[in-house]
C-alpha cells in the first residue's frame, strides 16, 4: 500500500489511518472538526468526509474510497448544527 491510498478507520476511540506500514490514532480530543462536502466535476460528483485535527493536519476519506461505507457506517447520522449525515447526499 502506498501514501496515496491509505485507509481511514473511524471508531469510538477516533480516526486511524493506517498506511500499510503501522496505523496511527487520532483520538476524538484531537479532531477539532468533521466536515462532510461534495465536489463537482464534468465527470460526476466526489463526496469527502474531513477530519481536521488539532495538530494542523487533515485527513479525507472520498466516496471512492474502499472504507467509504465503514466511515460513514461509524459516524453519527447528525453533526453538530444539524448537519445531515454525507451518506444520503
Amino acid at each position: 500500500m502506498t501514501a496515496d491510498r491509505m485507509r481511514v478507520a473511524v471508531s469510538a476511540r477516533g480516526v486511524e489511518v493506517d498506511d500499510g506500514q503501522g496505523g496511527v490514532l487520532a483520538p476524538w480530543a484531537d479532531v477539532r472538526r468533521v466536515t462532510a462536502f461534495a465536489l463537482g466535476a464534468p465527470g460526476g460528483t466526489a463526496r469527502y468526509v474531513s477530519f481536521d485535527l488539532v495538530n494542523g493536519h487533515r485527513v479525507e476519506v472520498d466516496d471512492a474510497a474502499p472504507e467509504w461505507d465503514d466511515v460513514l457506517a461509524a459516524m453519527p447520522g447528525r453533526g453538530v448544527g444539524g448537519v445531515d449525515h454525507p451518506r444520503g447526499a
